[in-house]
């Protein structure tokens, strides 16, 4: 079992993403978003932002943590996976909300998935995401195997 401390969970969180949507993760760390999804009748594929939140942490694998991501700040300044420079704000298509509950890091994840602009808006307002948050801007909570299918679905009606 991969420990779960905050920076590894985040990476597979990242890996598992990228799995699910058939897509690739961006090496660069510091890139504007994490994973690229190709998707069929798109020119450019989607580029997604993964946060994660853990409901447990190896300094107290007893306590359970609510669903938390904390606050979000659009970039002041931002490069593509190639160190292009982007304007600044979020530069991605959509966000993937990711949530480990459990002690398996390979077991009990689930995924919420919102649009950049909805995003975009609740950061502005300093807003804390949280699950209250979420769920108050129409997140879609979507099991592993339904994380592709809701992605696509929310680019196309973008």
């Amino acid at each position: 079992m991969v420990g779960l401390y905050v920076r590894p969970r985040a990476l597979f969180a990242e890996a598992i993403v990228a799995a699910l949507v058939e897509g690739t993760v961006v090496e660069f760390p510091a890139a504007a978003w994490d994973v690229l999804m190709p998707m069929r009748g798109r020119p450019d594929p989607v580029r997604i932002q993964v946060k994660c939140s853990g409901e447990r942490a190896p300094q107290s694998p007893e306590k359970r943590r609510p669903p938390y991501w904390g606050r979000l700040e659009p970039p002041k300044s931002a490069k593509d996976p190639h160190f292009g420079v982007l304007d600044p704000g979020f530069n991605c298509d959509v966000f993937v909300f990711a949530r480990h509950e459990g002690s398996d890091i390979e077991r009990g994840w689930h995924f919420y998935v919102l649009p950049q602009p909805t995003v975009t808006r609740a950061a502005r307002r300093s807003a804390t995401f949280d699950l209250s948050l979420l769920e108050q801007l129409d997140a879609v909570r979507c099991s592993p195997g339904d994380l592709k299918k809701e992605i696509s679905r929310l680019v196309r009606a973008g």
